[in-house]
């Protein structure tokens, strides 16, 4: 069997269609929003990818997905991740889709800020200046003023710290757990979570949320499939900068979708995350 090529490039073109996608799969969420419930939304996401994934983690691991390594990590990641969906679903519903894909950003600086601590890893001081400049770009796109923070805004944020904390424990299981065992395993506690509040009520789906979750399941499977197969060609420090893809493809999808212009000040704070993210991605890759 010849060794698989490595191409970097491929592999950055990957990264950016995977994030793109992810700024789809966000706006089909919103879509979704004014047809069925942020519960029921969050259920048919997981269920329709566990039924695209399962296939393929049973045909590549077999029984061994019922004995997932680390499995107290597995479930507090799904635990993350279901926390992660809902927030954002909820955030999706109340602002525009680029507004709240700006504010999930906040999850690499609080990565950079949490991983001394978390994962003993050293930080370069260049960086620190970077998780500070996306601090700020996060405050000046919620605006928050006398009156308080929107709590779309906030959830949104809450989505990105959740997000935050479940790589936090990517790192942990990637040297013991596949990536197709942790996703399914994480799609599997999804699933099971979000239809647990539904058995007291189910509520009806249309032909045109159901077309909609179909395309949705489809899209998360490609996502999940193209930003994995990313990692593989190239080093995440290459892959980092670019994923800030999705602030523009959000903005591009919000745009066309939903008639949404960012104004100048989500426009200054999104400027402010990328070359924050950016400084942060050159720094730990010197470092």
């Amino acid at each position: 069997m010849s060794e698989r090529k490595i191409s970097p490039l491929f592999g950055i073109m990957l990264m950016v269609a995977g994030v793109s996608l992810g700024a789809v799969n966000g706006a089909l969420l919103k879509a979704l929003t004014p047809l069925l419930s942020e519960t029921m939304i969050s259920f048919v996401r997981y269920a329709a990818y566990l039924a695209i994934v399962l296939p393929f983690a049973i045909f590549h691991h077999g029984t061994a997905l019922l004995r997932p390594p680390q499995p107290l990590l597995q479930l507090a990641r799904g635990a993350l991740l279901c926390v992660a969906t809902w927030s954002f679903i909820y955030a999706a519903a109340g602002m525009p889709i680029a507004d709240a894909i700006a504010l999930i950003y906040v999850y690499p600086f609080m990565v950079t800020a949490i991983a001394p601590a978390a994962l003993g890893e050293r930080v370069p001081a260049a960086a620190w200046y970077g998780v500070i400049g996306g601090f700020a770009g996060v405050v000046i796109v919620m605006r928050p003023d006398i009156g308080g923070v929107d709590v779309h805004a906030l959830s949104a944020v809450l989505c990105g710290a959740a997000l935050a904390f479940s790589l936090l424990i990517n790192r942990k299981l990637a040297s013991s757990s596949p990536p197709l065992v942790t996703s399914t395993t994480s799609a599997v506690i999804g699933t099971t979570v979000f239809a647990l509040p539904l058995l007291g009520g189910w509520q009806p789906i249309g032909l045109e949320a159901a077309a909609m979750i179909g395309v949705l399941g489809l899209i998360s499977a490609a996502n999940q499939w193209m930003i994995l197969e990313a990692f593989a060609h190239a080093k995440a420090s290459t892959l980092a900068p670019f994923g800030y893809a999705e602030i523009v493809a959000g903005v591009i999808v919000g745009f066309l979708w939903f008639g949404d212009v960012p104004d100048r000040l989500v426009w200054i704070g999104m400027a402010v995350i990328v070359a924050s993210g950016l400084i942060v991605a050159r720094a730990r890759q010197s470092g």
